[in-house]
C-alpha cells in the first residue's frame, strides 16, 4: 500500500477503535501481541476470564486490502469451535455487522 492508503486506513482504524471503546459492548479480552503490516494484522487475543476460552490464546487475522473502501476480511488463525466461526476460521458475517 502507498503511504497515502496507510495514512487513512491508520485514520479510519483509529476512529473505529475510539468507537468501539465508547460503545456499549464490553470488551473482556486483551491483546497480548500484535504483528502489523500495511494490510495485514496478526493480533493474539487472551480468552475471555470465566468463559471456556480463559487461557487460551487466539490469532485473529484481519487483513485490511482496499480499507476503509472494502470491508476488512476476519478470521481466526487459531482453530477453535465457536458456532460463529467455521472450520477454516472465518468469522459469521453477520457477527462482523453488529453495531
Amino acid at each position: 500500500a502507498d503511504k497515502g492508503n496507510a495514512s487513512n486506513t491508520n485514520k479510519r482504524l483509529e476512529k473505529e477503535i475510539r468507537t468501539l471503546l465508547k460503545s456499549k459492548f464490553h470488551i473482556n479480552v486483551a491483546i497480548t501481541s500484535c504483528q502489523i503490516d500495511d494490510e495485514l494484522w496478526k493480533i493474539t487475543l487472551a480468552g475471555p476470564e470465566q468463559t471456556p476460552f480463559e487461557g487460551g490464546q487466539f490469532v485473529v487475522k484481519f487483513k485490511l486490502e482496499g480499507f476503509p473502501f472494502k470491508a476488512p476480511v476476519v478470521s481466526f488463525e487459531t482453530k477453535l469451535y465457536h458456532p460463529n466461526v467455521d472450520k477454516v476460521g472465518q468469522i459469521c458475517a453477520d457477527m462482523l455487522e453488529i453495531g
